[in-house]
């Protein structure tokens, strides 16, 4: 299938309300409502009001309906990916992909579409159990945007390049999820490997794999990073239009932010963005950024530093991980399932990868 961004993402928390005062005030997100009373209000898509969850928040980045949401929930756990593919052709052959390659999927009826803010969605999950939805047409309402902080010079960098990425951990990457990434979801590689080992022991080496979808332009979407023991959501990635919009933010996290900075602000090596990490309410890390490269299909060719970082990027906070941990002797496809209705499966799928 032919991904052209990650356009929304869902997770569940017991902090879900939090998330309405912080988002904003913090990073700059909006929770003002994607249209307001106009002579065309009371025939527009939204005329009896979009679909809500109750006790959820919606945070908007751009005149999109919303680009994430937290639902509340007795933990924190991923619930969605939301990849946005061109219109309802490439849906529907999306569909007929998913049935050729025996991958069972649910079609989502209006409502449920209506709350993603989409015209149609789909989802199924990968091999580990994470839910992915496809989806086509967002609805969206011109010039909409409402910065939750000021000043703010022109906001986020989402638009057709889409949100950026997100982590997830899994504690055995296997054929099985880089088969999904590349052959069912249609990714290409960027970038992947395990680290260079330190001294002593492992030195707390890695293995990560970063996939982005066939025609975005941004150097990756999606990465399975793998770490024995640990199951979940690790961060997400968001970037800005503007330096002086993350510089802003920066400051807000040190000087007003109940929950701490992570990693200082520095430059990667791998795709040369600025960026810093800060803790949320719900326990992941946000990657706040500005700069990213953009991918040059024609040049392109995969290669690897000798290290992550060309400055910066200290760790001075910590990375929560204690809720990623499963049960080592767990197997991937049959812990419990990422937040939703229920998963869809067929037997051999998803295939149980081991966990050791």
């Amino acid at each position: 299938m032919d991904i052209r961004a990650l356009g929304y993402i869902g997770f569940k928390s017991p902090n879900a309300k939090e998330w309405a005062g912080w988002g904003p005030e913090i990073l700059g997100f909006s929770t003002a409502p994607p249209i307001t009373e106009t002579p065309h209000h009371r025939v527009s898509a939204l005329s009896y009001g979009a679909t809500q969850v109750e006790g959820a928040t919606y945070l908007r980045m751009d005149d999109r309906m919303w680009r994430i949401a937290v639902y509340p929930g007795d933990r924190d756990e991923l619930a969605f990916i939301g990849w946005e593919l061109t219109d309802r052709i490439a849906f529907q052959e999306a569909l007929v992909e998913l049935k050729a390659a025996n991958v069972p999927f649910e079609l989502a009826n209006e409502a449920q579409a209506l709350e993603r803010g989409v015209q149609g969605m789909a989802w199924f999950r990968d091999p580990a159990g994470f839910r992915h939805e496809i989806f086509w047409s967002g609805y969206y309402f011109e010039n909409s945007f409402i910065p939750g902080h000021y000043p703010m010079k022109k906001g986020f960098r989402v638009g057709r390049l889409g949100i950026g990425h997100l982590v997830v951990m899994v504690p055995k990457l296997t054929e099985e999820l880089d088969h999904f990434a590349t052959r069912i979801l249609g990714m290409r590689l960027y970038a992947g490997g395990t680290s260079i080992p330190l001294s002593g022991g492992d030195g707390g080496r890695v293995r990560t794999e970063m996939y982005r979808g066939r025609n975005n332009l941004r150097t990756h979407n999606l990465v399975y990073m793998e770490k024995p023991g640990y199951y979940g959501l690790h961060h997400i990635f968001i970037e800005y239009d503007e330096l002086d919009d993350m510089g802003r933010s920066y400051d807000l996290v040190q000087k007003k932010s109940k929950y701490p900075l992570v990693m200082t602000i520095g430059r990667h090596q791998a795709d040369t963005f600025l960026s810093f990490y800060v803790q949320t309410p719900s326990k992941f890390v946000f990657e706040v950024a500005w700069n990213s490269m953009l991918i040059d299909d024609k040049a392109f060719v995969q290669d690897r530093p000798l290290h992550s970082f060309v400055w910066g990027l200290e760790m001075v906070g910590p990375i929560l991980l204690d809720h990623l941990k499963i049960d080592p002797a767990a197997e991937v496809g049959s812990i419990n399932p990422a937040a939703g209705s229920e998963p869809a499966r067929s037997e051999g799928w998803p295939r149980k990868i081991a966990t050791k």
